[in-house]
């Protein structure tokens, strides 16, 4: 009867390690997902600057061409 209860205790055991172990690999996803959604978040934020600074720049161009015309 000990001897049935001792292998079920390390097959407990060894059931909690492989969940830690899971557990542990779970969290390493996350982190991994976490910093691809801040390196996304960022190239959002890059490219709405850069459609602004576009949008700037041809309203440059525009009256530049506007100035040329009256010249």
């Amino acid at each position: 009867m000990n001897e049935k209860i001792n292998e079920n205790k390390k097959h407990l055991e060894k059931l909690n390690v492989e969940i830690t172990e899971n557990k542990v690999a779970m969290l390493l996803e996350l982190k991994k997902n976490d910093d691809l959604n801040t390196k996304i978040e960022n190239c959002q934020i890059v490219r709405e600057n850069l459609l602004y600074e576009q949008q700037k720049l041809t309203v440059r161009l525009s009256e530049a061409e506007k100035q040329k015309k009256r010249i």
